[in-house]
């Protein structure tokens, strides 16, 4: 998986929303806010993890239009760039801090999303924990990216059933969280496909 730092997103953050990648992020926000609004029809806080500049929250904002929304980014240059874009309201705030470190309490959030954020992770067990301990017992966290996923065993693939590489399972139960709904939804160009993952808590 590639990682790359925030001294990179900064100086990407300008020309972020304009790249050749677009088409892949929109459908990947597309097919999480869908999922989760068929199952969370009133959260009432929403958490953006590695919300980049901001897209995801600002469709969110009409998807759940009672939500308080919040995004947090380890760059502040996509944080710059969010902001511009929707000034900062009591529905809606940004936060610059990596995912390893989510400064919120615990339980604090009814619905956490993640799109194309996972493979920057420096740690993802450390990241994926956090978002296990601010997901409030009952939420919903579901995020893409792309997860090389396969059918397992001919009853898997007799009903459709997509299985997660082993160390993405891992990743979440680690983090009392377990998969719930493994889909994939079309890309673009050289993305095929991006797999999308509805979790919840599993210990609660």
């Amino acid at each position: 998986m590639v990682s790359l730092s925030a001294t990179v997103f900064d100086r990407w953050a300008r020309t972020y929303d304009e790249c050749a990648l677009q088409p892949v992020f929109r459908a990947a926000h597309n097919a999480v806010l869908g999922r989760a609004r068929r199952i969370t029809i009133r959260p009432r806080r929403v958490l953006d993890v590695g919300c980049g500049t901001g897209r995801l929250l600002r469709a969110a904002m009409t998807l759940f239009p009672d939500s308080v929304l919040v995004g947090v980014d380890v760059s502040g240059g996509m944080l710059a760039v969010a902001g511009s874009a929707a000034p900062l309201t009591r529905r809606l705030g940004h936060v610059q801090a990596a995912a390893e470190g989510l400064p919120f309490a615990d339980a604090s959030f009814d619905l956490v999303v993640s799109t194309a954020s996972f493979r920057h992770w420096t740690d993802q067990d450390a990241a994926m924990r956090e978002i296990g301990r601010v997901l409030a017992p009952g939420g919903l966290f579901g995020f893409a990216d792309l997860f090389a996923v396969r059918r397992r065993g001919l009853p898997s693939r007799l009903i459709g059933r997509l299985d997660l590489p082993p160390p993405v399972r891992a990743t979440l139960a680690a983090a009392g969280m377990r998969a719930v709904d493994v889909d994939t939804v079309d890309g673009f160009g050289p993305i095929p496909a991006i797999t999308v993952v509805l979790a919840r808590p599993s210990r609660r």
